[in-house]
């Protein structure tokens, strides 16, 4: 019961707890909370092993609806990943208690838990009776060097050795776009942030939620940057780059190809002449596009507005905008599109967003 529990923490909040015995009290605590952190280097080591599997991969996620009368499924959406060690495919099935956008929230859960190669570290050497699983040690032994967590721990009592079971700490490295971000502006998982503005269901924008103020928390998931609302912070939800800052309150996307990403997503989602503290250049005549009956003159007008939208970027970024894609879901009551955005520079992305539903 108890270690479910944790589970379900660590799956919502992504933090670790662990639970032990100590002074005949059960006592929960997070990972890394001993002082002080023993260091384990060559001197003391007997043997190490390090060993990657990625036998668990998932790096895309494939969302399948209700079978037709033939029995056929069509892929509803695909969710990507990490696809830097290749194209590692899982697929979920939703029915007909389960909306598309669960579905999708579902696939982000599990490209969180199964989108990395799964790592075994071992250490061998005297024994530390002391040392207990969640505590953080310090080695410098063979090719261990850094942080690292304890997973499992053996005690043998009559060689008066242990075996220790690891994962390694995994930390940001600060950079010019503020405390906790890569140099590119973006966040990982594990950052320590200030929210202010609204978290969303999943991270394409479903559901917006309550709207948060100087709320400090931390990045559980980290979606595809190309997602409307690509960061999970915390157990509230998830949220939109723009308003995600670090300790400085700088904002996440500061400069290059992710900024120009993020403005057209951003205009994309924006309805044109809507708001007052925009230009009448900003935005995409949504409203006006969905007042069409007929599918495909929707998505016809909305390549032209799109087009027209993104090549208004006022900073000059945008030279052409290519290669779109609809899908079509929920009996024609959300839809969400694909499209590729051509930079000045010989920059390109695909990007993705929901104007519907």
């Amino acid at each position: 019961m108890i270690f479910s529990l944790l589970e379900e923490v660590k799956e919502k909040t992504g933090q670790d707890f662990v639970a032990s015995w100590r002074g005949g009290q059960l006592v929960i605590a997070g990972y890394g909370g001993n002082n002080p952190v023993y260091r384990l280097d060559r001197n003391g080591t007997i043997s190490t092993v390090n060993k990657t599997d990625i036998n668990n991969l998932v790096t895309k996620v494939k969302v399948y609806g209700r079978q037709d009368d033939a029995g056929r499924s069509q892929v509803e959406a695909v969710v990507a990943g990490d696809t830097r060690f290749g194209t590692l495919q899982d697929i979920i099935l939703r029915d007909s208690n389960k909306s598309l956008a669960d579905a999708k929230a579902e696939a982000d859960t599990l490209l969180a838990r199964r989108g990395r190669p799964e790592e075994m570290i071992i250490w061998n050497g005297p024994d530390l009776p002391f040392l207990r699983k969640g505590d953080k040690v310090e080695i410098e032994a063979g090719n261990l060097q850094g942080f690292f967590f304890v997973e499992a721990v053996v005690h043998f009592g009559k060689t008066r050795r242990m075996k220790l079971t690891l994962r390694r700490v995994e930390t940001a490295t600060p950079s010019d776009a503020g405390q906790g971000a890569d140099a590119d502006g973006t966040f990982r998982q594990g950052d320590s942030i200030i929210l202010n503005g609204p978290v969303f269901r999943d991270s394409f924008g479903a559901g917006q939620g309550r709207t948060f103020t100087d709320f400090r928390s931390t990045i559980t998931i980290v979606a595809p940057a190309s997602r409307y609302a690509p960061y999970h912070i915390g157990q509230v939800g998830w949220a939109r780059g723009d308003f995600v800052t670090d300790g400085a309150h700088k904002f996440l996307y500061g400069s290059g190809v992710e900024a120009w990403k993020f403005w057209c997503i951003k205009t994309i989602l924006t309805e044109r002449f809507a708001h007052l503290g925009y230009s009448n250049n900003a935005g995409i005549e949504a409203e006006q596009v969905f007042a069409e009956n007929d599918q495909q003159a929707i998505e016809s007008s909305l390549e032209r507005t799109i087009t027209e939208a993104l090549l208004a970027d006022p900073a000059g970024r945008t030279i052409g905008v290519r290669n779109f894609r609809f899908t079509w879901a929920n009996g024609g009551e959300s839809l969400f599109l694909e499209c590729k955005i051509l930079g000045i520079d010989g920059n390109s992305a695909t990007i993705s967003a929901r104007v519907r539903g």
